[in-house]
Parts: C-alpha cells; sequence; structure tokens
C-alpha cells in the first residue's frame, strides 16, 4: 500500500468540530479522503476474496463518501471530538452495504447476489488492519494479531459469514451496528 493510502486511513479519525468553521467544506475536503481510499481498495477487497467484479459507479462511490463525511462530522459536533475510528469505519462499511457500488460479480461460474454485504465486511477486515498495522509498539501488533485471527474466523466460517450476511441483506443494520461488530472483534 502507498504511503498516501496509508495517510487516509490514519487521519480518517481526527476530524475536529472544534475546527469546523464552514461544515461544507469539511464534508467536501473529507469526502475528497473517502472518495481516494474507496477507489482505491474496493476491487482488491473483493479480489482478495476471489470475486471477480466490475469498477464500482464513480457516482456511487461519490455519494458514500458524501453521507459518510456528512455523518462523521454531525458526530464528531455532537460527541465533542471524540470519534473513535471504530465508529469511523463502522459508517465507511454502512455506506457501502447501503448504496451497494459493486454489481454483476462473479465468483467461479457462480453469480454474487450480496456482493455489497459482503464487501463491507471484507472493507472492515481491511480498515481494521491496516489501522492497527500503522502501530509499532509490541503490545498493538500482538493485538493486531489477535484482531486479524478473529477476522479469519468469521470470514472463513461458511455458517458466521452467511448468517452475518443475511443480516446485513435482510434486517436493520446501521452504522453503530457495525461499530459494536467492530468493538466486538477488536476488544481484546
Amino acid at each position: 500500500m502507498a504511503e498516501d493510502e496509508k495517510k487516509i486511513v490514519s487521519d480518517v479519525p481526527t476530524i475536529s468540530a472544534k475546527t469546523i468553521k464552514d461544515v461544507h467544506s469539511v464534508v467536501e475536503a473529507l469526502s475528497k479522503d473517502y472518495i481516494y481510499l474507496l477507489s482505491r481498495i474496493l476491487e482488491p477487497c473483493c479480489e482478495k476474496h476471489g470475486v471477480n467484479v466490475t469498477t464500482p459507479s464513480n457516482q456511487i462511490l461519490i455519494e458514500i463518501a458524501e453521507n459518510c463525511a456528512r455523518d462523521l462530522v454531525k458526530l464528531s459536533i455532537y460527541q465533542n471530538d471524540e470519534v473513535n475510528p471504530i465508529k469511523t469505519f463502522g459508517y465507511i462499511c454502512f455506506w457501502v452495504r447501503k448504496l451497494k457500488p459493486m454489481e454483476a460479480t462473479t465468483y467461479g461460474e457462480n453469480a454474487v447476489k450480496d456482493i455489497n454485504e459482503k464487501l463491507s465486511i471484507w472493507l472492515m477486515e481491511w480498515l481494521i488492519d491496516e489501522f492497527y498495522s500503522e502501530f509499532a509498539n509490541d503490545a498493538e501488533h500482538l493485538k493486531a494479531k489477535v484482531i486479524r485471527k478473529r477476522f479469519k474466523k468469521l470470514i472463513n466460517s461458511p455458517e458466521r459469514m452467511t448468517y452475518l450476511v443475511h443480516c446485513l441483506r435482510n434486517r436493520t443494520f446501521g452504522p453503530h451496528h457495525y461499530a459494536l461488530l467492530l468493538d466486538q472483534i477488536t476488544h481484546t
């Protein structure tokens, strides 16, 4: 991963309501970061799991980025600038699932109807992995190792993955649900 892409992941949780003079300009700037991030990681997330995908629509990426940025700026204001990175990642994954940027996908010969739900889980894994890999101390590397193991257990278990995808696709599942799931996975 390029240095500038890693910078986006580490900068995501630093939005501050105290510095917001013009909410629209902050949302616009943050949206650009999210568009950049999403345009570079959605396809590799799918390919890593053997799913062939079409390039996501730029218009949908823009809409995901704007909605996510707007939500996080509001959250930052209401939470006195204390937006946890886990919540940030939850919002990103929620908007990916909600607005469904991927279309016509295949896994081998089979069509994948629930690609956006699966993609949101794979994206959670990628965001958390990148976030924890930025830490230099041994304790955080150990924590990252435990978290990777938990995600692999979730993703590699057909029963768990099927149930989670079912919940994402057929039930009410908001950004706070993603944050709770990530909290459970990352709590060591």
